[in-house]
């Protein structure tokens, strides 16, 4: 067997190797304190997700007590140690007040009502209907003091394939249903927003490494 010593492992790129030979690695860990929202969101026929804030908060950050291994946990374990996820906003200023106050219904999450339909509208529609909720909401335009910020949508309807979707160095991920409950699916669209693509497996397919 390969024994591998404990701390950080530097992989280096091999010049010689074909750029289509491997998978595509990350050059750089992102480190420091992000802050997160989440975000429930309504439709306009009140289609939400059933779960409530506080099991949302949990799932995602572990702020209760049934969720040990969360999107929290894991990218400080993944980044060993050096990437803070937030959900403390205590330290905004005073122009992002209203994202410390009711606006906030459990720890890192929020609410939301908005007019367009998850059965008929495409989800460009439905999350530039959401990013306008928020704003109104709190009073500033994303992503304001936040580094990401999680849509959580009841389901999808139109166009689904997919269980969430997010954007490589964008602050925006969205969810449908319980996927955003699931670890591995909050790491890998969280990892887009930090400049991750897809690695690519040995075959040179987009999605075969499930590492």
């Amino acid at each position: 067997g390969i024994s591998l010593p404990p701390g950080k492992i530097n992989i280096k790129k091999n010049d010689q190797a074909s750029e289509s030979s491997g998978r595509n690695l990350a050059a750089t860990v992102p480190s420091g304190t992000k802050y997160f929202l989440a975000v429930k969101v309504s439709d306009a026929n009140n289609l939400q997700l059933n779960d409530t804030p506080a099991e949302i908060s949990d799932n995602i950050f572990g702020t209760g007590q049934d969720d040990a291994v969360n999107l929290k946990s894991q990218l400080g374990d993944c980044s060993f140690g050096e990437l803070d996820v937030s959900v403390d906003y205590s330290a905004f200023s005073d122009d992002y007040a209203n994202a410390k106050d009711e606006n906030i219904v459990s720890l890192g999450v929020m609410e939301v009502d908005i007019s367009a339909n998850l059965q008929t509208d495409s989800r460009v529609i439905i999350r530039n209907s959401v990013t306008a909720a928020v704003n109104a909401k709190l009073g500033f335009d994303l992503p304001g003091p936040f580094h990401n910020v999680m849509y959580i949508l009841e389901g999808c309807y139109i166009d689904c394939g997919w269980e969430a979707y997010a954007y490589v160095g964008g602050w925006n991920s969205v969810y449908q249903g319980v996927s955003y409950a699931a670890v591995g699916v909050q790491v890998h669209e969280i990892g887009h927003n930090y400049n991750l693509a897809h690695s690519g497996g040995l075959d040179g397919a987009e999605y075969s490494d499930h590492t």
